[in-house]
């Protein structure tokens, strides 16, 4: 299992933990790189007085304070840097540059079609420059048929119409 947090103080937060969970700790490896299209190094931003998990890459109304310039890499530079030849689940929530991790794990997808698990929020997508449809139009050219909206405890529903905030679940 791979974990990725770029913001230093969130990848000290998840190591620790993760030495404190001896069932974990050598399962786990985490690395402290953003994913993205294309590798590189971005400004991450912040809400002043806001939870660190909804920090973005994308400077917006609300999202006005620099924190510090993160390193990003490619899911699927990642994948063969680590020797890395099978992925049947991926998690991402990270709060509008879904896509462009997505595009920059295009190998990836196109080869193994992992299980996703995404946050899709119209506003965290607009301020990133694509809609909320454009990342599921790219889904569906890579293969992915079923989409399904996480509904209260974890029941899975029919996407039917995209809200402004939702937990996906994305198969072939």
């Amino acid at each position: 299992m791979y974990a990725f947090e770029p913001f230093p103080p969130l990848f000290s937060q998840l190591t620790r933990q993760l030495k404190q969970n001896p069932a974990f700790h050598d399962r786990v490896t985490c690395l402290p790189i953003g994913l993205a299209e294309t590798p590189g190094r971005q400004m991450l931003y912040t809400r002043a007085g806001a939870n660190e998990g909804v920090n973005t890459l994308f400077q917006d109304a609300q999202h006005q304070q620099a924190l510090e310039e993160i390193v990003l890499d490619t899911l699927d530079a990642v994948c063969k840097a680590q020797g890395i030849k099978r992925i049947d689940f991926i998690k991402i929530d990270i709060e509008g540059a879904e896509l462009s991790a997505l595009k920059g794990a295009e190998q990836t997808l196109r080869a193994h079609l992992p299980t996703l698990l995404l946050e899709v929020n119209k506003q965290a997508c607009a301020a990133a420059g694509y809609t909320a449809e454009e990342l599921l139009s790219f889904l569906r050219e890579l293969g992915y048929r079923r989409f399904e909206r996480v509904g209260l405890r974890g029941r899975l529903l029919p996407l039917g119409e995209l809200p402004a905030f939702s937990n996906l679940i994305i198969r072939s």
